[in-house]
């Protein structure tokens, strides 16, 4: 199946899946697009402790680096922190978008800032 995602800036991504364990990845897409925090991860994941904890950040909300650190148990460590998930490739499934700098602004993000905007957009217009 193709999945048209319509992000709030009217970009539209084309997804084809493929396989089984994909198809636990396309519901969570499905359900992310349509505003819905999925309770699962796809099985295609085993992220690390500190990278687990992205998922549990509420959707369409967001924390500082520092906040993060702390809740994961390295406190004044958040540069660490940002340049390790900084490093997730699975950003939509790991939301490390949700993460942003003290002062209120975006940080850094593997996909560059402009998607990083776009999903936290997405988020506070879709969530359900």
């Amino acid at each position: 199946n193709d999945t048209n995602w319509d992000i709030s800036t009217g970009s539209k991504f084309e997804i084809k899946w493929i396989g089984q364990p994909i198809a636990k990845a396309q519901e969570w897409v499905e359900l992310y697009a349509k505003g819905v925090q999925p309770n699962f991860l796809p099985p295609l994941l085993e992220p690390d402790p500190i990278h687990q904890a992205l998922s549990e950040i509420p959707f369409a909300q967001t924390i500082s680096y520092k906040e993060f650190a702390r809740r994961v148990g390295y406190e004044g460590a958040q540069r660490a922190i940002g340049t390790m998930i900084g490093k997730n490739r699975f950003a939509l499934f790991l939301p490390c978008h949700r993460v942003i700098r003290s002062d209120g602004s975006l940080g850094g993000f593997a996909f560059g800032p402009e998607i990083k905007s776009q999903l936290i957009e997405h988020e506070k217009l879709t969530k359900n």
